[in-house]
C-alpha cells in the first residue's frame, strides 16, 4: 500500500456507519467517488450523423472541418476513457484493501465492479430493519461514560451513535412513526431472556410498527398458553411410576420401598456414631 493510503480502521459488521464515511470522504480526495457512486459513467464515443456521413459535394472545406472535428471528438473520448479505466481499476482495489478478510467474501464476485461493490456492502451492513432499528436505539441509550474519557469524545459518541439511528429511518419517517417504533421497542426490551427466540423473529420484521407488534405479542401469548395446556394434558395422561422401586401408581416421595430404606440408613448412621463414641 503507498504512503498515501488511508489509515483508519478496516470495515466490520459492527462499524459500517463510520468505515463508509471515511471511505467516501477519501475515495472524494482521490477523484473517485463518482464512478464508485456511479454517477461518473463510461465516456461513450458520438457515432456521426447520417448528414456528416454524406456532406454535399461541393463542400469539400466543410467535409474536412467536420472530419477534422470528429477525429478531435474521438481522441478526446478515447483520453477520457483512458482516465476513466485507470480510476475504474484504481476504486474497486482501494475499497478490497480497506476491507477485513471476512468482508472480502462478500464482494469476491464483483470485486472489478466498484459500484456494485459499494451497493453490496451497504446492503449487507446498513439494513433499513426492524432489528437494525432496534439495536442502534439500544446502542444509543445505553452510551455511559467511561472513566478516563473526555466530555468532548462523549459528545462525538452520543452524535455518532444518533447519525447511525437517522440513517436507518426510510424517507417518510415523521414523529408518528417514531412513537410507534419507541413503543415498539420498550415493549421488545421488557421481555425476560426466555422470550430470546421470540426477540429475534420480531427483529427480523422490516419495520417495528406498533400495531403489527402488538399483533405479534398476542400470538405468543395464545401460542405460549396452548403449549402449557398440551404438557399438562400430556402429564396427566401419563401414569406415574416409582424411579425408585419402577411399579406404576405413585411417586418416589410416597414409594414405600424408599421410605423403608431412609429409615434403615438413618439406624445404620446412628449406631455407626454411637461405635465411634466407644
Amino acid at each position: 500500500m503507498s504512503s498515501s493510503s488511508p489509515s483508519f480502521a478496516h470495515v466490520t459488521s459492527t462499524n459500517y456507519t463510520t468505515w463508509s464515511s471515511d471511505v467516501e470522504a477519501w475515495l472524494i480526495s482521490q477523484s473517485l467517488w463518482r464512478i464508485v457512486s456511479g454517477s461518473q459513467k463510461h465516456p461513450e464515443l458520438e457515432l456521426p450523423s447520417a448528414s456528416n456521413n454524406n456532406p454535399p459535394s461541393n463542400s469539400t472545406t466543410t467535409s474536412a472541418s467536420a472530419a477534422a472535428q470528429a477525429n478531435l471528438r474521438e481522441a478526446k473520448t478515447l483520453e477520457l476513457q483512458d482516465i476513466w479505466d485507470a480510476k475504474s481499476n484504481k476504486a474497486p482495489g482501494w475499497i478490497w484493501l480497506m476491507l477485513d478478510q471476512d468482508q472480502k467474501t462478500l464482494v469476491d464476485g464483483c470485486k472489478n465492479d466498484p459500484c456494485t461493490m459499494w451497493t453490496t456492502l451497504e446492503s449487507t451492513y446498513h439494513q433499513k430493519k426492524a432489528g437494525s432499528c432496534f439495536n442502534a436505539y439500544d446502542n444509543l441509550f445505553f452510551i455511559r461514560k467511561s472513566g478516563d474519557e473526555s466530555l468532548q469524545s462523549l459528545i462525538n459518541r452520543v452524535d455518532g451513535s444518533m447519525k447511525l439511528c437517522q440513517s436507518l429511518r426510510p424517507k417518510d419517517f415523521n414523529l408518528k412513526a417514531l412513537d410507534k417504533e419507541l413503543t415498539s421497542m420498550v415493549l421488545i426490551h421488557t421481555l425476560p431472556d426466555e422470550y430470546s427466540h421470540f426477540v429475534s423473529l420480531l427483529l427480523l420484521m422490516d419495520k417495528l410498527d406498533t400495531d403489527t407488534v402488538q399483533q405479534v405479542f398476542s400470538t405468543e401469548e395464545i401460542q405460549r398458553c396452548r403449549c402449557a395446556a398440551e404438557a399438562v394434558s400430556i402429564a396427566a395422561s401419563t401414569p406415574l411410576q416409582c424411579k425408585v422401586c419402577s411399579h406404576p401408581g405413585h411417586a418416589q416421595s410416597t414409594c414405600c420401598t424408599f421410605a423403608y430404606a431412609q429409615r434403615t440408613a438413618r439406624k445404620q448412621a446412628a449406631l455407626g456414631g454411637s461405635w465411634k463414641q466407644r
